[in-house]
């Protein structure tokens, strides 16, 4: 009886996942203004996911605190593209805009997507004017 359970259990677990199939190769420059979509294998899940754009430094600001102990600030900052992205869509297609003008090589980009206690991201890129 005890066994009759885990097959309900694996689905639930099964459930949203994302593989994302767009190739970002390492370092590479996007330009601002135009399209970008991100591909991923589509499901049979008919739920949704939060798909946000991230942004932070290459280099981060390294400091000492007055008690001798360093601190990392990466300036991150994110903007929500989506709060319903279906898994079955397979694509989102986004319009590239910087965050706050951060354009250049001393800015990192990436997906973010979020669910179920979940947070996937694709490879960082750097947006250029």
């Amino acid at each position: 009886m005890k066994f009759a359970l885990v097959p309900a259990l694996l689905a639930g677990v099964a459930q949203g996942f994302l593989y994302f199939t767009t190739d970002i190769p390492v370092d590479s420059y996007y330009d601002v203004d135009t399209d970008f979509t991100l591909e991923w294998e589509p499901e049979d899940d008919p739920g949704t996911f939060e798909l946000r754009i991230s942004s932070y430094l290459v280099n981060p600001i390294i400091s000492t605190t007055p008690y001798g102990e360093q601190t990392v600030d990466f300036q991150s900052q994110s903007t929500v593209l989506s709060t319903t992205v279906k898994f079955s869509d397979g694509k989102y297609t986004w319009n590239i805009e910087p965050i706050a003008d951060r354009t250049g090589g001393d800015w990192w980009y990436d997906f973010e997507a979020s669910y179920d206690y979940t947070l996937d991201a694709t490879r960082s890129f750097h947006l250029q004017a």
